[in-house]
């Protein structure tokens, strides 16, 4: 690891102070935390040393002191970065307990309103001092110490994950008839379906069922929207009446701007704008139309035109509360807005501006990677960026146009707006940003807040980061190591899947392991343990009861991100069973997957592949088996929910799955074919496809599933055929049972 230069020490954020400090610092205090640095250098801790200068500064060290041992240690870590020393970690841990002890002796000593501050500094040293915590106002909870943040915000989160669960299962009815809109059969050629629901009417190409799928969705999403900002888990109707056009490819979604520009009734100056987005509200048509669209990218862009007012002083409120709804009801990001002269700030760019090693580099990547992996993934980024003070300002969001909040800014407002509604703020601010209509953003905020912007962003930085340990306590903690069972999950899917995946471009890495997802997993196995009824049923497994014994709001989250298995006697037993499915195998197959949380209790198994998944380009394929395996099992494993209704899972063979990209956005107007051969003779077969399911209640997106009637034959020699985008790509592969 390369040493920084002095001035680019990695540091944390300014600790923040509410004036200048006012308290008296025995010059031994200081003299210890300076030794402190000196050992963190030697032992190569740039985290921690840059976090011991911030404090000193905090303490009133001058500042060419504190310039002088900053160069100074810079230099000793550079020199020790080839050999750290273990042994200076120990008494730098010595020497930072024995500071964080003084001054917490000190603090009766101090002025009444400078106390509160010091304590805050003696947690950041070393977080087990009862009296420090009391003082910041902390609440012991069994073995923690909350903040009234914390307090409030996990009461609220189970509400959350609650109304999550039950809005899947709400009932939306949907009327539906055959369509003759003029301006679908102009570009299709033939008639569509028309679906309404409430005041939105719905013209598409798209089988009835399909579209239903994605316009309940999108309703049961604004029951979600609801009930964060503080009304009941309803179904919420846009405002004015909608009517929208579907095409099914992104051909036909051009050919649809092309005539309109032809018409002139589409401005000129729109068109490329237009072409770029995800769809468009054709105003002069009185139409909202989309292209090319996956089900889950039309139920979110629904979302955004149900919402009231996308543009003006709320725009910022509206990105991150719709960003949050997409990603925590469909799995993906706020689609793309038609805007003119967006000026993007790119994931990542957001304050840089120290010089940086080759690991932090490679810790950015990795954080840029997970950036996009859904919610969990837009927390640990932020978290990532707000440990280094780069998160750009809450601020740099209160933008008028929605489709100019991209890249860090929209995460960063979409986690200010995920922590609002966990203090259940977000019904009063929206009211209180409304009301200001286009007057000063910052002010309308901090109305509604009930406090300055800047305050409640320390907050928030707070709750992304969660309470971090004390120095003397981080420094303490052994290294992590995997248990057994999570080091044989991870090592034995990383080889599963590396010969199957290998012909993905652009290229996949290492899957990691996560020590939060998999905290999670386990309790969820718990739960299991404790309620073994509920793994029998589909979705009951995936799914956590507040009022049974074992829930947990982190257990709730990995259940409905989790394969699950019950009855596993080890990790590889547990793969190979949820390799011989259709549903529980596509997550682990899938070349997003960033990292995994493993958790096994009583031979509940329960690995989630979901948390930590990003999109991943376009134009890919994985089949399996793939081609050329060997030792192929034979038999289905039976799940839940059953993808053929109704048939004996118990007589399926080996199923044959074809996950595939996007196709240059053409997925959803094509058909997919898969055929299975022995030697000469085609092997009768179910075939499930998005486009034609054989279960509707679980329909996976661009995958396929080809499930054998009857068991394969073992030793044998099996043929695939695949042909997809209308048949105009067919490709061939072989495995061998």
């Amino acid at each position: 690891m390369a040493a920084q230069p002095a001035a680019a020490l990695s540091a944390p954020p300014p600790l923040s102070l509410a004036s200048d400090p006012q308290w008296k610092i025995e010059p031994a205090l200081l003299t210890g935390l300076d030794a402190a640095a000196h050992s963190l250098a030697k032992a190569a801790r740039e985290e921690e040393l840059g976090e011991v200068l911030e404090l000193l500064r905090a303490l009133g060290m001058p500042d060419d002191k504190r310039a002088k041992l900053q160069q100074a240690c810079s230099a000793e870590c550079e020199k020790a970065a080839a050999k750290p020393s273990s042994a200076a970690v120990a008494d730098a841990v010595k020497r930072l307990r024995a500071a964080a002890k003084q001054l917490n002796v000190s603090l009766a000593a101090q002025p009444q309103d400078a106390r509160a501050e010091l304590a805050e500094l003696v947690l950041r040293l070393d977080d087990s001092h009862a009296d420090a915590h009391a003082l910041v106002g902390h609440v012991r909870v069994g073995d923690e110490w909350l903040t009234p943040d914390e307090q409030l915000c996990r009461a609220r989160r189970a509400e959350i994950h609650a109304a999550l669960r039950d809005a899947r299962k709400l009932a939306v009815p949907i009327q539906r008839s055959v369509s003759t809109l003029p301006a679908l059969v102009e570009i299709t050629g033939a008639p569509g379906t028309r679906l309404v629901w409430r005041n939105v009417t719905v013209h598409t190409c798209w089988s009835a069922e399909k579209a239903e799928r994605a316009l309940r969705e999108a309703v049961r999403a604004t029951a979600v929207s609801s009930f964060v900002h503080g009304g009941k888990l309803e179904p919420r109707p846009p405002g004015e009446p909608q009517t929208w056009l579907w095409f099914g490819t992104q051909a036909n979604y051009e050919a649809y701007v092309d005539r309109a520009l032809e018409r002139k009734t589409l401005d000129a100056k729109l068109g490329p704008g237009v072409r770029a987005a995800d769809g468009f509200h054709h105003m002069n048509a009185g139409v909202a139309v989309t292209g090319g669209m996956t089900e889950a990218k039309i139920a979110a862009t629904l979302l955004v035109y149900f919402a009231p007012g996308v543009t003006g002083t709320w725009a910022s409120l509206r990105a991150g509360h719709l960003n949050w709804l997409c990603k925590a009801t469909l799995g993906i990001a706020l689609p793309r807005l038609s805007w003119l002269d967006v000026k993007e700030t790119p994931i990542g760019s957001a304050g840089r501006t120290r010089m940086e090693s080759d690991v932090d580099r490679i810790e950015r990547e990795e954080a840029y990677r997970v950036a996009e992996a859904g919610l969990v993934g837009c927390r640990t980024y932020m978290a990532y960026l707000a440990r280094r003070g780069e998160d750009p300002p809450w601020r740099s969001t209160m933008i008028h146009e929605i489709g100019q909040i991209q890249g860090a800014e929209l995460l960063k407002t979409t986690s200010v707006v995920e922590f609002v509604q966990e203090l259940s703020l977000l019904g009063s601010l929206e009211r209180a940003v409304v009301a200001a209509e286009d007057g000063d953003a910052e002010t309308a905020y901090a109305k509604g807040v009930g406090e300055p912007i800047g305050r409640f962003e320390t907050r928030w930085r707070a709750w992304v980061g969660g309470q971090r340990r004390g120095l003397v306590q981080r420094l303490s903690e052994p290294e992590l190591r995997l248990d057994a069972f999570s080091a044989e999950a991870l090592e034995y899917l990383t080889e599963l899947r590396a010969p199957g995946l290998a012909n993905v471009r652009p290229r996949i890495g290492f899957i990691g392991y996560d020590a939060e997802l998999s905290a999670g997993a386990l309790l969820h196995a718990r739960y299991l343990a404790l309620n073994p009824e509920q793994a029998k049923a589909w979705p009951d497994a995936h799914e956590e009861y507040s009022d049974r014994n074992g829930f947990t709001i982190a257990g709730a989250w990995a259940g409905g991100h989790s394969v699950i298995m019950p009855g596993a006697k080890s990790p590889r037993a547990a793969i190979d069973a949820w390799m011989a499915t259709f549903y529980h195998r596509l997550p682990l197959t899938d070349p997003g997957l960033l990292r995994i949380g493993w958790g096994f209790e009583k031979g509940f198994a329960v690995l989630d592949a979901a948390s930590l998944r990003a999109p991943w380009g376009e134009q890919w394929h994985v089949a399996w088996p793939y081609d050329g395996m060997t030792d192929v099992p034979t038999s289905f494993v039976p799940e839940l929910p059953n993808p053929v209704p109704g048939a004996d899972q118990r007589e399926f063979g080996y199923p044959i799955t074809l996950q595939l990209g996007r196709q240059k956005l053409e997925f959803e107007g094509m058909d997919v074919e898969l055929r299975l051969f022995d030697g000469d003779a085609q092997v009768d077969a179910y075939l499930t496809t998005p486009t034609a399911p054989l279960n509707v209640e679980l329909v996976p997106e661009r995958a396929s599933c080809l499930i054998p009637k009857q068991r394969l034959r073992a030793g044998r020699m099996y043929r695939v055929e695949a042909r997809w985008l209308g048949a105009s790509r067919t490709i061939e592969w072989t495995f061998r049972t």
